[in-house]
């Protein structure tokens, strides 16, 4: 038996699916996904990486717009998301950045590659039901924040197709979207890096030495401004 999961991971990508491939029914791709969501013993739902769920119709999301890249090609996501689905894409890249960075900085000596730990999912709801199902189901961190973030992509996408959203074909690289082209760059200070905000939605940020602080989900130079504690930036509290 399927999780909630793992059926709407499967629904929202054949809708994908169809949209880009009319030709194919329906039933056809639902059965492809099927195939690569496999099942433990005693029947429980095997968590798998996100492009081993989507099985063949994953292409259609990998490598698309500027930052839609899946497992060991995550990094090259850069510059300004293309459309809804390539923003979805960039909140998952950003989050996956932050997983890793969390971990390094709590000292924990447990090798987190989000994508590819194992994790038992939560199903599509609210990013806050999202978090709560997540911490509760899994033991480790890295487990933990890699189950909200890809919950969280996949509710995103779900919803999308559902209110009658679309790939634009023409963002899909193997049908010729130049990303030099479509996603500038312009040279900056290099900078370590911390993190922001709450997961699902948790990005990184350039520290400058020191000089640039979290305040909730805002970043800020602590030079000439201060967090308040209602959460607020201003220049004095």
């Amino acid at each position: 038996m399927m999780t909630k999961f793992a059926y709407a991971t499967v629904a929202a990508l054949a809708a994908s699916t169809v949209s880009a491939q009319a030709e194919r029914d329906l039933p056809e791709v639902i059965a492809d996904l099927l195939q690569n969501t496999t099942e433990t013993e005693d029947g429980a739902p095997l968590p798998r990486a996100i492009l081993d769920m989507m099985g063949d119709s994953g292409d259609n999301i990998n490598e698309y717009g500027c930052w839609c890249y899946f497992g060991g090609d995550h990094g090259r996501g850069k510059s300004h998301p293309v459309d809804e689905m390539d923003a979805f894409c960039k909140v998952l890249a950003e989050s996956y950045d932050c997983v890793m960075l969390d971990q390094e900085e709590e000292n924990d000596e447990e090798e987190c590659i989000p994508w590819e730990v194992f994790y038992m999912p939560a199903s599509i709801s609210d990013a806050d039901k999202i978090v709560q199902q997540c911490t509760d189901r899994n033991p480790s961190n890295c487990a933990r924040r890699a189950c909200i973030v890809e919950t969280q992509f996949v509710t995103s996408v779900f919803r999308f197709i559902l209110g009658g959203g679309k790939l634009n074909e023409e963002h899909q690289h193997r049908n010729g979207f130049d990303v030099n082209e479509s996603c500038p760059t312009k040279p900056g200070i290099k900078s370590e890096k911390s993190c922001c905000g709450d997961y699902p939605y948790r990005h990184p940020f350039k520290t400058y030495g020191g000089q640039r602080s979290c305040c909730g989900s805002k970043t800020y130079d602590n030079r000439a401004l201060k967090c308040c504690s209602d959460g607020k930036i201003r220049a004095t509290c």
